[in-house]
């Protein structure tokens, strides 16, 4: 038992963390944050996954450290996230970026989303794989619509957010929808 209390403490925790970096990011925040670029924040997002790297090598890793280092990269994604956000750059939000995640990983592994069907049995490591290679190569080839739910693509300017929510996908399961 627990994995809901988890969930909903992994929830809460994001949100406040998302608060940290709106203030952290506010008028009113920090003065660093304020000066700031994504490529900035991109250099400390990179030595965050060296130090996860060293966690995960080490032979007897500090205790917390890897939970420690995990958060500084999720801190340093929402913060890179936020300064795009505020720069104006690439139409990023919070919510497009998650959005754009979820239906990505949807469309790539939809075996783990279907209810019945053929998709449901059981694959192998193997094949899950190259089922996830096969969509990305299909996507790249614009053979496959990669907009999210509550987006539509528009020539010359790609995917826009048509201003309604950000609703599911045809293979949620009945828990997703009815959560």
């Amino acid at each position: 038992g627990g994995g809901g209390g988890q969930r909903g403490d992994a929830v809460q925790e994001l949100q406040g963390l998302i608060t940290v970096v709106d203030v952290l990011s506010g008028e009113e925040g920090c003065p660093w944050t304020a000066e700031q670029q994504a490529r900035d924040i991109l250099l400390h997002a990179h030595d965050e996954l060296d130090e996860i790297q060293e966690e995960l090598e080490a032979e007897r890793p500090e205790r917390h450290g890897l939970v420690s280092e995990l958060g500084d990269l999720l801190f340093n994604t929402i913060l890179l996230v936020k300064i795009c956000e505020r720069d104006r750059i690439g139409g990023v939000t919070l919510a497009g970026c998650a959005a754009f995640a979820r239906a990505k990983v949807r469309r790539r592994a939809p075996f783990a989303f279907t209810e019945g069907g053929p998709m449901s049995a059981r694959l192998t490591a193997d094949e899950a794989s190259h089922l996830w290679k096969t969509v990305k190569a299909q996507e790249k080839a614009g053979l496959v619509p990669t907009c999210p739910p509550g987006w539509e693509h528009l020539e010359g300017e790609g995917c826009v957010h048509k201003g309604g929510p950000i609703t599911g996908y045809e293979y949620y399961t009945a828990a997703e929808r009815d959560a």
